[in-house]
């Protein structure tokens, strides 16, 4: 028996809560490792195997996970200004917290 028809309680399948921070995108088939804490504005590719912490503003991708970029937090003031510019015209639009 393999997979799904052996039972969670032979599988030994760890079911512990991973952190992901405010604005994170996380490609399609990664694998988180437990435990693990993806930072702010973190992106990790496809197909990443992500197994210790993402710094915030990083990008990161592979097998195992390296960063291979850095952001900055040099779009965040923006986003700031646009949520209270939204906020005062009244539109509504940018209802998602920047801060």
């Amino acid at each position: 028996m393999t997979i799904t028809t052996l039972p969670c309680a032979y599988r030994g399948a760890v079911h512990v809560d991973v952190t992901l921070d405010r604005h994170v995108i996380v490609g399609r088939g990664s694998v988180i490792v437990p435990r693990g804490r993806i930072g702010i504005r973190v992106a990790a590719g496809s197909l990443s195997l992500v197994r210790t912490d993402c710094c915030d503003f990083t990008m990161c991708a592979r097998t195992p996970a390296l960063e291979n970029g850095s952001e900055g937090p040099t779009l965040l003031p923006l986003g700031i200004a646009l949520q209270e510019e939204a906020a005062r015209a009244g539109s509504g639009g940018a209802t998602e917290s920047f801060r």
